[in-house]
């Protein structure tokens, strides 16, 4: 067994972080039957943490069962206690002792494996007894058919699957077969040769194994017991390679090299190399702040390494394949985040997705990765200010142009060819956001010309981004007067919104003030539901589409919108801080068998989000605290962002409100001549400066570093996170279902 100090952590012996602390409790997260990913960042074999807690590779799947009765650990509620390291905790108690799971993987010998420790704490004043078990089988859960058309288990990514094109659905396993044979030999479960697991080191009783040879059988029961004193602690990890090896003294050093406390710390290092260069936010609000950084971890978590490149996916269970869509924001996000050597892995792998005739495409029909591609190249390029890198992509845009351009020659409305993208709009003909994408893609084209110096291009392609345009304009223009608003497909009804919500985010194709733009922003508004966008004509919740409506009301300066749609985000992530896609009804129970989180897209449009609402660019200059809530700006609080990358320069500041008055203390290393403005609150009226100056709504800042005391009037909104939870859980028992984000006694670390 390995007992560790109590000096060191508070469960487990090692600096594992404990639950947060702050002003608010743990509370349950939104999905009823969550997943997390575990995984190694470049490692392409990852894990699954199912809803009840177990821990799902792609070759088996390991249950624990604590206390005295040995019953199965079934606890949805889990917690990364630090959101920049992917390591999950929960708890449960057995009468005195509290227990608690602690999972994480790191790279030993080159291969992930994960630690799964469990600690049993005795909180009373006399003697008890302490008891786990972790047991083995291929596959647990109701057998259904998975979303690639794989038979699974409920609530668990399909395994294994060999990927049939270059980006496809992969993941990496066994097949199950019951000619399995099984042995334990010392402290390792051995399978058929492979080395599944290496357990404790300590003294445990195995339970005489069945002659069972089934998908769900049992195997390797060992008994784990220790009679712990009063308030004392004890803890147990197993190794699980993530990638099997082949059992055998070698692999067992290995291992043994690598116990509990140098993988933690290789965890933490791991983790601190991979963030070095990443933008720093506090605000007042934990969870706000929490989210941010658990964005940040779950994105580069999704990447893995192959010849061709860097791969960067949704998630690594049912969505562990590559979309340009989704890669293209996430990998955007990371730009404006400050993590630009994974954003520039990630486009590099692109170029595996330009076809011959330069288009870019990644999904069958989906032509919205054409203007992804060169919008998210231009993007890094703008944000590193990199000339080089923008000429470097010269060649590749022009095959891109060159190929629109032939291509709405020969299509009759001028645009990007009818398609069905059997996703998204879920609907044959001209897709609005694939055009929406392709006038961003033309002028993404056109300003990495400039910024590469080659004026020859940039008049060039402008001339085709002017042609494209009017015919968007043109097509645009009676579908709206149809239908009042701009629909998901211009020239055939019944598709789902999706890209018809990008018309000013996140390039301004359409004037947000336009009538096109308000209609749809008010459309999408309407049929939101619990704060979020529907989907499947409202049949289901949708917990990233409303992003962009989001962003453009920000834009538009409906500030208290745009923070209510940041917060109704905030509300329906799990208890990890993560957001999912879709699959969850409206006011119901809130499990997703097949449609598991985290969700990388989300995660994008969480970070971009709160980036723009502390920092942003526009007008030509940089905006300070355009979308700052309220719960920000009370007396005695402050706010603090350090290295915000811009187009412009890097942005920090700090702003303090004290009663009355707020200041503002900033430093930049913007470019000469870049205006920057500090946006006064949505509601403050009366805005002046202590020698008495009156102010509009935004104050531009004389030099690229100062202090500013403002005076401000009005009444602070009661706007927060916490009511907007208050406010969903009362929608919940309005309607006799229960609180959707019940609140958790969180155990003593």
């Amino acid at each position: 067994m390995l007992v560790l100090p109590l000096t060191v952590a508070c469960a487990l012996g090692v600096a594992f972080p404990a639950a947060r602390s702050g002003a608010e409790r743990l509370r349950t997260g939104f999905l009823t039957a969550p997943t997390d990913q575990i995984a190694v960042p470049g490692l392409l074999p990852a894990a699954e943490i199912t809803p009840e807690g177990d821990l799902y590779t792609g070759w088996a799947e390991y249950e624990l069962r604590f206390g005295r009765r040995l019953q199965a650990w079934n606890q949805p509620t889990r917690i990364q206690p630090d959101p920049s390291l992917p390591l999950l905790s929960s708890t449960l108690a057995d009468g005195r002792v509290l227990y608690r799971q602690t999972v994480f993987a790191v790279a030993v010998a080159d291969q992930p494996v994960a630690y799964e420790t469990v600690s049993a704490t005795n909180r009373s004043s006399r003697p008890a007894w302490a008891r786990v078990e972790l047991s083995l089988a291929y596959t647990r859960g109701r057998q259904i058919r998975g979303v690639h058309g794989t038979k699974t288990g409920a609530f668990r990514y399909e395994r294994p699957l060999a990927a049939g094109y270059q980006g496809a659905y992969q993941q990496p396993g066994q097949a199950f077969s019951r000619a399995f044979s099984y042995r334990q030999a010392g402290r390792d479960l051995i399978r058929s040769g492979l080395l599944l697991a290496r357990g404790p080191d300590a003294d445990g009783r195995t339970l005489p194994a069945g002659n069972s040879t089934g998908l769900t059988s049992v195997h390797d029961e060992r008994i784990f017991s220790r009679r712990l004193r009063a308030h004392a602690r004890a803890s147990w990890t197993w190794q699980i390679p993530l990638d099997p090896q082949p059992a055998g003294t070698h692999w067992d050093q290995a291992l043994d090299g690598m116990p509990l406390q140098e993988a933690y710390a290789e965890l933490v290092g791991t983790w601190q190399r991979q963030q070095t260069t990443l933008m720093k936010i506090s605000v007042p609000e934990p969870r706000v702040k929490a989210a941010f950084q658990a964005a940040v971890t779950e994105i580069l978590c999704s990447r893995y390494q192959t010849p061709a490149g860097w791969v960067q996916t949704p998630n690594r269970l049912q969505y562990q394949a590559y979309w340009i869509r989704d890669s293209a924001i996430e990998t955007q996000a990371l730009d404006l985040v400050g993590l630009r050597d994974q954003a520039a892995q990630n486009l590099a792998y692109m170029d595996a997705f330009q076809q011959p005739n330069g288009l870019f495409i990644s999904q069958v029909g989906q032509y919205d990765g054409w203007g992804q591609a060169l919008w998210a190249l231009d993007q890094h390029a703008r944000l590193t200010q990199d000339p080089a890198y923008a000429a470097a992509q010269l060649t590749r845009i022009g095959a891109a142009v060159s190929w629109l351009a032939a291509s709405t020659a020969l299509d009759p409305m001028g645009l990007l060819p009818a398609s069905n993208p059997r996703d998204d709009e879920l609907s044959f003909g001209h897709v609005t956001g694939d055009d929406l994408w392709a006038a961003a893609g033309l002028r993404s084209a056109v300003n990495d010309a400039l910024l590469a110096g080659r004026a020859d291009l940039a008049s060039s392609w402008q001339a085709v981004q002017s042609n494209f345009e009017g015919s968007l304009r043109s097509a645009v223009a009676p579908a709206l007067a149809h239908r009042g608003h701009v629909p998901p497909v211009l020239d055939k009804p019944g598709a789902q919104d999706w890209g018809n919500y990008n018309l000013a985010f996140p390039v301004q194709i359409f004037n947000p003030a336009s009538g096109a733009v308000r209609s749809t922003v008010a459309w999408a508004r309407r049929h939101m539901v619990e704060g979020l966008a529907t989907y499947m004509q409202g049949r289901w919740l949708h917990d990233y589409l409303g992003f962009s409506i989001y962003e453009t009301e920000l834009e538009l300066g409906e500030t208290q919108a745009a923070i209510a749609g940041l917060y109704s985000e905030l509300a329906h992530t799990t208890a990890t801080d993560s957001g999912w896609e879709t699959d969850i009804a409206p006011f119901s129970e809130r499990p997703s068998a097949t449609n598991l989180a985290p969700h990388g897209t989300f995660a994008a449009n969480y970070l971009v989000l709160l980036r723009n609402m502390l920092v942003s660019e526009r007008h030509g200059g940089v905006d300070l605290l355009a979308g700052a809530s309220p719960a920000w700006l009370a007396p005695g609080q402050h706010i603090k962002v350090a290295r915000a990358p811009t187009a412009d320069g890097v942005v920090s500041f700090t702003e303090r409100s004290f009663p009355g008055r707020e200041t503002l203390i900033w430093q930049t290393g913007l470019r000469s001549g870049t205006p920057l403005y500090w946006v006064l609150p949505y509601w403050a009226s009366g805005a002046r400066t202590t020698s008495g100056r009156t102010l509009g709504p935004a104050v531009r800042l004389p030099t690229r570093a100062g202090s500013l005391t403002l005076l401000l009037g009005g009444h602070r909104p009661a706007q927060s996170y916490q009511r907007t939870v208050a406010a969903l859980n009362a929608s919940y028992r309005a309607r006799g279902l229960r609180a959707a984000l019940a609140p958790v006694l969180a155990p003593a670390a």
